[in-house]
């Protein structure tokens, strides 16, 4: 097959693709994709459903929902495997595009991916404190409450550190910042171990919370400053019914786990 535009551009660093060479790489990894898929659906019609399931995520969903939802999962289906990759948001994308995992989920601060979302939900953001922390009388906060106490933040490229900044931007407040880390579970440990408020979504610190080693309390008009969490799929992908399914299954369980 011959094309009239040209596919490839060259850059000081090496070959790139040109707009035209990304809709045809695009093309051609959902048709190898597709063509993978009819031949297990095929080896499947007269067994039970197995197959591998390849996920990318972000660490704060690996702390346990996702452990949590594969084995809930694999209570109705005991054959099927699940590879995970732990990565950044922005990377969770581009690895749903190009085919390298089935599903992607990663919280998006109004952003236009180019991925399908199978489906968004809206998400708060919540302090997290040790249970004997004072703040804890409050139902709700305002950001200028947390301004006496230490704080633990993530990164400053996570979407959610970008959600407090700009709730303290909003507030003119400034934090007593005692901790910065891209590791979410080691902030959350630092907020039970009583040394500063940690920030979170309800779902990558439900299991912390309902095993009472944090209290959670959520902010006041906290619509104006939420995420959205998305479960994302190839663009224009037929998906297997398994991974269909599964996609499905994770948007009922996320929209139960993301209430305060």
């Amino acid at each position: 097959m011959q094309f009239e535009t040209p596919l490839f551009e060259r850059k000081p660093r090496g070959m790139v693709l040109t707009p035209a060479g990304e809709k045809l790489a695009d093309y051609t990894r959902r048709a190898l994709l597709d063509a993978e898929d009819v031949a297990i659906e095929i080896k499947g019609e007269a067994e039970q459903p197995r197959g591998t399931i390849r996920l990318a995520i972000s660490e704060g969903l690996a702390n346990s929902f996702m452990s949590e939802m594969i084995f809930l999962y694999r209570q109705k289906y005991p054959e099927i495997r699940f590879d995970v990759h732990v990565v950044t948001p922005p990377n969770i994308a581009v690895m749903v595009r190009e085919g390298e995992v089935d599903i992607g989920i990663a919280f998006a601060i109004g952003a236009v991916t180019p991925v399908h979302a199978v489906r968004r939900v809206r998400v708060a953001t919540v302090a997290l404190m040790h249970p004997s922390h004072p703040l804890t009388a409050y139902d709700r906060l305002a950001m200028r409450d947390l301004a006496p106490y230490p704080v633990a933040l993530s990164a400053p490229d996570t979407t959610l550190r970008k959600v407090v900044d700009l709730r303290c931007a909003a507030e003119g407040v400034s934090l007593r910042v005692a901790m910065v880390s891209s590791h979410s579970a080691g902030l959350m440990h630092f907020a039970r171990l009583g040394g500063g408020i940690a920030f979170a979504s309800p779902i990558s610190a439900r299991t912390w919370i309902s095993d009472g080693l944090l209290v959670a309390r959520p902010f006041k008009e906290d619509n104006a400053f939420d995420r959205s969490l998305e479960i994302q799929t190839m663009a224009a992908r037929r998906l297997p019914p398994l991974v269909n399914d599964f996609s499905h299954f994770l948007a009922e369980q996320i929209g139960e786990r993301t209430k305060i």
